[in-house]
């Protein structure tokens, strides 16, 4: 199989993290080294023209392409005063590049893999599945001065940057020590919440934690060439918009269930948001977020544990219960999220207008676009009759003031707006 890895990145910051922590950790062996389906896969990095060079320069890069054809896409004319924006509208890019691939890695600059954790979720698309999805906690960049990943002697040092090898047990052992502040607002019981509760998790005394989530990342996902709902547009992520716009349901989709298959997580810094606030977690509030940014796949996906530990399992009884107790939890709260309208507008007014926000942000949202996969030899431009580029220039001025460009979206109107679109070429 064809595997594509589209890697986001642009800014100072990111550029330097992917150099030095993330795409070491890609290096190790079980990700990208010793993976079985090199050959016709794909490395593609989305930046600007600009980071371009820093990224060419950098020895490390080297050791990538020694691996896997690597090729560069330049988003200099993707907009990006908004890094969420920006993400996806390159990512959108990557999936209209990704026709001649079986599948599609997504991956951050800020992204630190355990080992094993791409092979392993490659080998379930090979297996027949169609997406592979887990939680992804956030850390601090101090991880990496924990005492056991220096004791364990993780990273080595080469002429070409360095590789990173973390077991999962020992990523996620070490994660615990560091992980972000918005995590304490995550945990059941605890004294602390988010705005946006997209996690749950419960504590499992001397083993580890247990997540429950609305929303997962897809790490890949299968090639649908001929799904109208792959090339669907999106702006705010991947998580929240895309992945309910692809999947009706939970079927063919692979969930983790054990960090020791899957261990990835997201370094930020101290005060990245979100930051929790000093106030309980309370069932309530979560319902009324998941009114307004949990799709139906969504609440079903809470209804999978995921475990996070660093040991071996000691107490099975001790998981099975915490797991039967936070079944019980998804259950109150999906009760709620099924109220019908007559009796929420009148029982509980703030999920009512959470969910009114909901139809008004997402009325339409399930309309294929029919987009078409990147042809990288594009023919030449028929030439214009002198005049017409005035004419063109002024329809689309039109088009934009009137808001009009979702009809490119109608069947049949697509291949007429890239005829004009090139004659402005």
């Amino acid at each position: 199989m064809r595997f594509l890895f589209p890697l986001i990145v642009w800014g100072p910051s990111y550029v330097r993290e992917f150099l030095e922590q993330s795409l070491p950790t890609q290096l190790a062996y079980g990700n990208l080294s010793g993976f079985p389906w090199l050959e016709g896969s794909q490395y593609m990095i989305l930046t600007t023209a600009q980071d371009r060079k820093i990224l060419e320069a950098a020895p490390i890069m080297r050791r990538l392409k020694r691996l896997i054809d690597v090729q560069y896409v330049e988003i200099d004319k993707i907009p990006r005063h908004n890094k969420y924006i920006g993400a996806s509208m390159a990512q959108l890019e990557a999936l209209k590049r990704s026709g001649n691939f079986d599948a599609i890695f997504f991956l951050y600059p800020d992204f630190i893999c355990a080992t094993g954790t791409i092979t392993n979720a490659a080998r379930r698309i090979v297996e027949g599945k169609d997406a592979v999805m887990f939680p992804i906690p956030a850390v601090l960049k101090s991880i990496f001065d924990d005492p056991a990943i220096v004791e364990n002697e993780v990273i080595t040092p080469t002429g070409e940057g360095a590789v990173i090898e973390i077991p999962p047990r020992l990523l996620v052992d070490a994660s615990t020590r560091h992980f972000h502040p918005m995590i304490s607002g995550y945990i059941m019981g605890g004294e602390r919440s988010n705005i946006g509760p997209a996690y749950m998790i419960w504590n499992v005394p001397d083993e580890g934690m247990l997540f429950r989530c609305f929303h997962l990342h897809p790490l890949v996902i299968r090639v649908q060439r001929d799904n109208p709902f792959y090339l669907n547009e999106f702006i705010v992520s991947l998580d929240e918009e895309y992945v309910p716009r692809l999947f009706r349901s939970l079927d063919g989709v692979y969930f983790a269930r054990d960090s020791d298959e899957f261990a990835m997580c997201s370094i930020r810094t101290p005060t990245s948001p979100p930051q929790p606030l000093d106030v309980p977690i309370r069932l309530v509030h979560i319902a009324h977020w998941a009114e307004e940014y949990a799709a139906l796949i969504h609440r079903e996906f809470s209804t999978i544990p995921f475990r996070w530990h660093g040991q071996a399992i000691e107490d099975e009884d001790l998981w099975e219960a915490v797991e039967a107790e936070s079944a019980e939890t998804i259950d109150v709260i999906r009760d709620r999220l099924a109220t019908p309208d007559s009796i929420l507008r009148f029982e509980d007014e703030t999920a009512y207008a959470a969910r009114a926000r909901r139809r008004a942000r997402f009325r339409g949202w399930r309309e294929p676009v029919f987009h078409s996969f990147y042809e990288p030899v594009a023919p030449p431009p028929p030439v214009a009759p002198e005049g017409a580029g005035i004419k063109l220039k002024l329809l689309f001025a039109v088009v934009r003031m009137a808001r009009l460009q979702k009809l490119r979206n109608v069947p049949g109107v697509m291949p007429i707006w890239r005829r004009l679109r090139a004659r402005l070429a």
